[in-house]
């Protein structure tokens, strides 16, 4: 099943899409550092996959996030939505690249309430001493290993409604394992 990117491969958008994001990402240093710090690039379809399951031959456009809410959101406003089921995810700012998997509202919702229980799992227990990101990274290992995924793979932006409903039951699994040390 193609869930709408790729990784690591060239880039592949329409001649819409690359016109647009040319002259949006085309922002030099800015672009160059926010293109290093992103550990797992992907790409997006330039057709939906969800819209071809249902029959459907739906472009994926680059438009600005105020035609999702109404005014620009952001530092960096722009998204890719499909023009059928206006399913739609975020680009990292000053890129091209997706934030994850273009979602439903029900999927979207469901991610920031996983992500939400996520962060108070790490976010509570780290001391003083310690470095946020570092032990955030520890917690997004132990969720992959709970999960049955690699560590790369294991991203709330990338998971579906019912892998979000998994990473809590696992987000209880790994608070009790620690409870139990």
């Amino acid at each position: 099943m193609n869930f709408g990117f790729s990784r690591n491969r060239p880039y592949t958008l329409s001649d819409e899409q690359n016109s647009l994001c040319t002259a949006i990402a085309n922002t030099g240093k800015k672009n160059k550092e926010a293109l290093d710090k992103i550990e797992n690039k992907t790409s997006m379809e330039e057709y939906c996959s969800f819209c071809a399951e249902k029959g459907q031959n739906s472009k994926i456009i680059v438009v600005n996030n105020k035609q999702v809410y109404g005014r620009s959101v952001g530092k960096w406003s722009w998204i890719y939505i499909c023009r059928g089921c206006r399913q739609y995810v975020g680009m990292h700012p000053y890129t091209t690249v997706p934030l994850g998997l273009r979602a439903d509202f029900k999927t979207r919702q469901q991610r920031i309430i996983s992500k939400g229980k996520f962060n108070d799992l790490w976010y509570l227990r780290r001391q003083k001493h310690e470095i946020s990101v570092r032990m955030r990274t520890m917690y997004y290992k132990l969720l992959a290993e709970e999960m049955n995924l690699k560590k790369e793979d294991c991203h709330f932006g990338m998971f579906d409604y019912e892998q979000c409903i998994e990473a809590e039951k696992c987000i209880i699994r790994i608070r009790e394992n620690l409870k139990n040390e």
